[in-house]
C-alpha cells in the first residue's frame, strides 16, 4: 500500500516538472484510491462471511 502511494507521489513530482495538469492527475489518484478501498472492503467482507 505504501509503495503504491510512494510511486504516485514520485509520478506526481515528475509530472509537475513537465507542467502536467496536476488537478487531473490528483483526481485520477483519488478515484484509484477510493476504488482500491472499496475493493479491499468488499474482499474483507467476503472473507469475514466465509
Amino acid at each position: 500500500m505504501e509503495n503504491i502511494l510512494q510511486k504516485a507521489v514520485e509520478i506526481a513530482a515528475e509530472q509537475k516538472k513537465r507542467k502536467f495538469n496536476f488537478n487531473k492527475f490528483y483526481a485520477v489518484v483519488c478515484m484509484a484510491a477510493s476504488a482500491f478501498v472499496s475493493i479491499s472492503l468488499i474482499v474483507w467482507a467476503v472473507k469475514a462471511n466465509f
